[in-house]
């Protein structure tokens, strides 16, 4: 592919297409990109990123990352190396529109988690279990679904709650949720395929349409990913292993010493002088710490985060240009990062996050009280739903349950039912899941404490 058709490609990838024509003052200076982070910054589904855990719950510590500053860092490192990206792209000087693609970057990471229900990645397996266990007992209103319906919720995942959010839950104008532009939508699709037989998927069978829509728009060809998208995920991936290892270190959970062990196993030349220079500040002048103590740790420990991100993103860079055609065609299966002169380095921050921080007690407990807190509700919202929404029901208090359910939520719910009646039953499941998933791990415990008598 020339030069000139590799960047026509690109700028049908960046398509700033929308579902309904934009309503902006003809004097807004911004990229369609960026009027797509402005959007989603100010909205708030993000600001209650806030109040989800990343990967401590509910903890007191405001120093440890939320679902909200892993966002905000996503974005940001998006915003930094889509600048660099888009000269490569765009390597004559060509380039139509420029700040498209650091703009596209940060909308979707501060985007990327918006479908993660309270309490993280044991939310989504609790109400995944939540549903297989409907599934075991026969439920007669289970039954009902499709079996596409069936994998949709058997298979429940924050990334096609995320599309969902993006494309019809966020009510502002009209049924187009935040109305973003289709470049956006498409790089923000992690897998680009429905449950079916996918254990990870981009979307349900209620946002299909969409899909098409965007693939028509962009040019993608059916389970092929925009090549964005890959960028994302190691984006997403650099912020949390740096990030992790930072908070571990600041609850204790795992000492420099470990992680200087654990890089020296690479015995490469970069381990040994970033344990060298990094990690002690003897023999240093040029860095030395005039701290003692915690002090001294902390500093130490934002060193190592911000050289091993230097080290990932200098190495995505280089991998990126290497398989920029490749992702553009859709030839690429594996993680960019572990194709990259850094793939070590990912595995080993990866396994001291497994050995020392998701095994802690504090973490293990908590994860175990959110799962029984997401079962209990999803249950007496499942109840509410099915008895309380119909307004022949005589059982006042589900009728009351079901009110506790946004009335947006319930707008969109049965407006969808208006047009596809025949898919109700799956409708009202997914509008347990788009309240449920969308409450804090604060809001989720307060509720259930007095919908259950644990505080009046």
């Amino acid at each position: 592919m020339d030069d000139t058709h590799r960047e026509q490609r690109w700028n049908q990838l960046l398509s700033t297409y929308r579902a309904r024509k934009s309503e902006t003052d003809v004097h807004d200076g911004r990229n369609e990109f960026e009027k797509d982070y402005g959007r989603l910054v100010f909205s708030s589904p993000v600001r209650r990123l806030q109040g989800k855990s990343q990967v401590f719950p509910l903890d007191p510590n405001d120093f440890v990352r939320t679902r909200l500053t892993h966002s905000q860092e996503v974005a940001t490192l998006g915003r930094s190396i889509g600048a660099t990206l888009e000269k490569i792209i765009y390597p004559n000087s060509n380039n139509p529109a420029p700040g498209r693609i650091p703009s596209l970057l940060a909308a979707v990471g501060i985007a990327h988690d918006l479908g993660n229900p309270p309490f993280g990645h044991h939310g989504e397996q609790a109400i995944r279990e939540f549903f297989q266990q409907l599934d075991k007992e026969g439920d007669p209103l289970w039954s009902k679904l499709s079996p596409p319906q069936k994998q949709d919720l058997l298979n429940f995942d924050g990334n096609p709650q995320t599309f969902r959010l993006l494309v019809r839950l966020q009510w502002i104008l009209d049924h187009n949720s935040y109305n973003l532009t289709y470049g956006t939508l498409s790089a923000g699709i992690k897998y680009p395929c429905n449950s079916g037989n996918n254990r990870k998927f981009g979307y349900f069978q209620s946002e299909i349409k969409y899909i098409q829509d965007i693939r028509e728009k962009t040019g993608l060809a059916e389970q092929v990913r925009h090549p964005l998208a890959y960028v994302l995920e190691a984006l997403d991936d650099i912020a949390y292993m740096a990030g992790d290892l930072e908070d571990g270190v600041k609850k204790g959970l795992l000492s420099l010493d470990y992680i200087a062990t654990k890089l020296g196993d690479l015995k490469n030349p970069f381990a040994e002088e970033f344990i060298k220079d990094y990690l002690s500040d003897s023999n240093n002048t040029k860095y030395k710490i005039p701290f003692s103590g915690d002090e001294k740790r902390d500093v130490l420990i934002q060193r190592l985060r911000i050289r091993c991100q230097e080290i990932m993103i200098r190495s995505l860079i280089k991998i990126f240009k290497e398989k920029e055609q490749e992702l553009i065609n859709g030839g690429v299966s594996d993680e960019l990062l572990s194709l990259s002169e850094s793939s070590s380095l990912v595995s080993c921050m990866k396994e001291i996050a497994r050995e020392r921080i998701f095994p802690s007690q504090d973490v293990l407990r908590l994860e175990i009280a959110g799962s029984k807190i997401i079962k209990d509700l999803m249950n007496a919202f499942k109840d509410a739903v099915f008895v309380g929404a119909d307004s022949s029901s005589k059982k006042a208090t589900w009728t009351k349950l079901y009110n506790y359910i946004p009335e947006r939520l319930r707008y969109i719910y049965q407006r969808n039912r208006e047009s596809s009646p025949e898919d109700d039953n799956y409708l009202r499941f997914q509008l347990v899941v788009d309240y449920v998933s969308g409450m804090t791990d604060h809001y989720a415990v307060e509720l259930h404490q007095r919908l259950f008598g644990v505080k009046i």
